[in-house]
């Protein structure tokens, strides 16, 4: 079993969480049905529960540069069946801003971010997938937005006023990701 020090915990988090999404977080109890039907823990030692419990106690240095809050495939299971309706999704995702914004972003999803900022689209498209569609008589490239300068342009606009280059540490001039 775990010894948890509160010594260190920040008082402020919960509310801090509350503010960026996980609106109910307190909510939770820790009866576990997060946990246990999670599609995820069954295929690592990923325990919601305790997620919820370590943000709920305010222990912002245990939970933020952790990797464990980016497994989660936001399947919203464990929001479906919460008997408390914690809503432990939601709650993720509030805990993956305030790691973004504190530098915790993995560099998988900087570079998705940094794909979707210069491309439109998370993922490049290939040569050689353009070329199979060409082959079938389909455009090069799929109707997404990575087809539409102007559209790539909206994304870019959205992206620069939600402050996401400075998060994900992008420079939008060079359009690449900074180290």
């Amino acid at each position: 079993m775990e010894v948890i020090e509160l010594k260190n915990a920040d008082k402020n988090f919960p509310g801090l969480v509350k503010e960026f999404g996980g609106h109910n977080l307190l909510a939770c109890y820790q009866c576990g049905t997060c946990s246990s039907d999670c599609p995820v823990s069954t295929e690592l030692f990923y325990r919601i529960r305790r997620i919820m419990r370590r943000a709920a106690l305010g222990l912002k240095d245990r939970v933020l540069p952790e990797k464990d809050i980016w497994y989660c495939t936001t399947c919203f299971t464990c929001f479906d069946r919460c008997p408390q309706e914690a809503n432990p999704t939601d709650v993720v995702l509030a805990l993956r801003r305030l790691a973004a914004r504190e530098g915790y972003t993995p560099q998988a999803s900087r570079n998705t971010s940094a794909n979707i900022t210069k491309l439109g689209h998370a993922v490049p498209s290939l040569e050689e997938i353009e070329a199979k569609r060409e082959a079938m008589g389909l455009p090069a490239r799929p109707p997404t937005a990575a087809s539409y300068p102007e559209a790539i342009e909206e994304i870019q606009k959205v992206i620069k006023k939600r402050g996401i280059p400075e998060i994900i540490r992008f420079n939008m001039e060079k359009m690449e990701l900074e180290e």
